[in-house]
């Protein structure tokens, strides 16, 4: 049953995402998941350090940074364990930045899965308290994100995904 729960939530936010995220970040979002899947973090961080300085917006006004550091953040919930692996093993590796940005939008998203979109009094009652787990993981994880590179408002546009 929770299972069958979890798949109509994931499926759920899957399409909330598709109609609200161009096919073109999502495709965009695999190559940085690839180095993330090889432990290529490096090269990684160069990659997304570069998308970051360039400051590029898309037609929406809204940074590309931002809209690829969501959706790896997103595509990686939808198979949390191995994916939760990875980003701890980036996080102890490197202790950057990015990598507690990215590990931090991920906890959001993995909050949301398992929580699912309805209203709040139609969320089964053993959800919330993993909802509200992993979002104070992800406001641990972003803080972080802040301490390390305080010039950067990315840590703080995420952190209000977890209040």
């Amino acid at each position: 049953m929770i299972l069958v729960k979890r798949i109509a939530s994931v499926l759920f936010l899957n399409l909330l995402f598709v109609f609200s995220c161009p096919l073109l970040w999502a495709i965009e979002a695999r190559q940085y998941i690839q180095y993330i899947q090889t432990g290529n973090f490096s090269a990684l961080e160069d990659e997304l350090t570069k998308l970051e300085n360039a400051k590029e917006k898309d037609t929406d006004g809204m940074y590309i940074f931002q809209r690829i550091v969501n959706r790896i953040g997103y595509d990686l919930s939808l198979d949390p364990e191995p994916s939760l692996e990875l980003l701890t093993k980036w996080c102890d590796q490197k202790k950057s930045y990015l990598s507690y940005l990215i590990r931090g939008v991920f906890y959001v998203d993995f909050a949301w899965a398992d929580r699912g979109g309805k209203f709040a009094d139609k969320v089964l009652p053993e959800a919330w308290p993993v909802f509200k787990d992993r979002l104070n993981l992800s406001q641990k994880d972003l803080e972080e994100a802040a301490a390390l590179n305080p010039q950067s408002p990315e840590p703080w546009i995420a952190l209000m995904r977890t209040f």
